[in-house]
């Protein structure tokens, strides 16, 4: 996971790299929920984001600045993740 700023909106964007062969996320959730997901991120995650080994996904959290972000939980069908910053 890594977190960087938007050149364009100054707010924070995430990707998720896959170190699995095949991974289906199934939730995304920055801060405990107190950063919310804008509608097109969260109805990805709606609808499970599937990625291949090495492939990304981005995801935009408009509400929060990089430097805001603590911890972001992924929910996998192999389970559940949290990365700390």
């Amino acid at each position: 996971v890594y977190i960087e700023e938007n050149q364009f909106w100054g707010s924070a964007v995430f990707k998720i790299q896959a170190k699995e062969d095949s991974v289906t996320i199934e939730n995304i959730e920055i801060n405990r929920g107190s950063c919310p997901l804008p509608s097109g991120t969260a109805r990805d995650t709606a609808r499970k984001i599937h990625l291949k080994f090495g492939q990304f996904y981005t995801g935009y959290a408009p509400s929060c600045k990089v430097e805001q972000i603590k911890e972001i939980d992924i929910q996998t069908e192999r389970g559940s993740f949290s990365f700390s910053f």
